[in-house]
């Protein structure tokens, strides 16, 4: 009986905050799911919420819920790795993303800056 091996190729990407930013540099992702996150070691407390983009070089778009109501939050830990998670599968449609370290107040999205330069890991299949 011969012995079949499946391959599979993953990806990573870094994602970076600058010192004193709210907001990242982008991921463009080719589509590829989006299977597991590494946090930077240090992170100013925050939310961390999502912008996305049709397109490679298109323009960035707050991510709402499934309703429409809701600004899509991601509550983590610092130095930590997490798995897919039905917060990154909603990036899975989009061509890139970018990340807003903030909070929501009253349905309005409100920016916190990072003390330091922060950097996210971000792996994708495919």
């Amino acid at each position: 009986m011969a012995i079949t091996g499946i391959t599979r190729n993953f990806h990573s990407a870094s994602v970076q905050f600058g010192a004193a930013a709210s907001l990242s540099g982008s991921m463009a992702h080719a589509g590829r799911p989006i299977i597991g996150m590494i946090a930077p070691q240090s992170w100013t407390a925050a939310c961390l919420l999502f912008e996305v983009a049709a397109c490679t070089g298109g323009t960035f778009h707050k991510l709402y819920s499934d309703n429409g109501n809701f600004l899509v939050q991601m509550n983590f830990s610092a130095s930590r790795a997490y798995a897919a998670s039905s917060v990154l599968d909603k990036l899975a449609p989009f061509a890139a993303f970018r990340l807003v370290s903030g909070s929501v107040n009253s349905g309005t999205l409100q920016g916190i800056q990072q003390a330091s330069a922060r950097s996210f890991v971000f792996f994708t299949e495919g």
